[in-house]
């Protein structure tokens, strides 16, 4: 499962990085009203951990910073939690993005603390097993993002639907997969 997450990123990264050489040549002469502006949005999620002895799926809440780098970047921080129980996630991330007159993807990679990785199960089928391989799995993540369905509703009203994140834990990297779909996401910026 480690060759198939890594190959993916590797493809992730290679169109992210075809995809922002010739976005920066097609903006290059455009001008952002609202460059030094922050973006703050909102948004639910449902979030997949998927090991090879266990399996785990919560849905939550996100509020995210943007701050706008240029005319294609921006840096992104952010704060997730599950609605009940209370697990908490903190990240941070890299967006490059284009403006396609209402559409505007983006592709980037994100990093972050969580703590939302808990196995739980009843089962006792190979207890000791799951129990060694899911105990020691870290707190840090790296994944990528990738927002297709991105759409300027106003000049400063943005909202995406359908956005996905795959990664997996620093810590004995590929062990887990870690799959995110941001259903809806509201950005305003100010």
């Amino acid at each position: 499962m480690g060759r198939i997450v890594h190959k993916v990123v590797k493809m992730i990264l290679l169109v992210g990085f075809i995809y922002n050489t010739t976005a920066l040549k097609a903006q290059d002469e455009q001008k952002l009203n609202h460059r030094n502006g922050i973006e703050i949005s909102t948004g639910f999620s449902y979030l997949i951990y998927q090991s090879g002895y266990g399996f785990k799926g919560s849905q939550g809440v996100e509020v995210l910073v943007s701050k706008l780098l240029g005319n294609n970047y921006k840096a992104e921080t952010g704060f997730r939690t599950t609605l009940s129980p209370f697990l908490p996630e903190v990240f941070v991330r890299g967006v490059v993005y284009n403006n396609f007159e209402r559409w505007q993807p983006a592709i980037g990679l994100e990093t972050g603390i969580t703590k939302r990785t808990d196995f739980e199960s009843s089962s006792n089928l190979l207890k000791e097993s799951r129990e060694a391989m899911l105990k020691d799995i870290g707190y840090l993540y790296l994944s990528t993002h990738v927002e297709v369905l991105s759409f300027n509703l106003k000049r400063k009203l943005n909202i995406s639907l359908l956005e996905f994140d795959i990664g997996t834990h620093y810590k004995h990297f590929g062990r887990t997969l870690r799959a995110q779909t941001t259903l809806i996401r509201i950005r305003k910026t100010f």
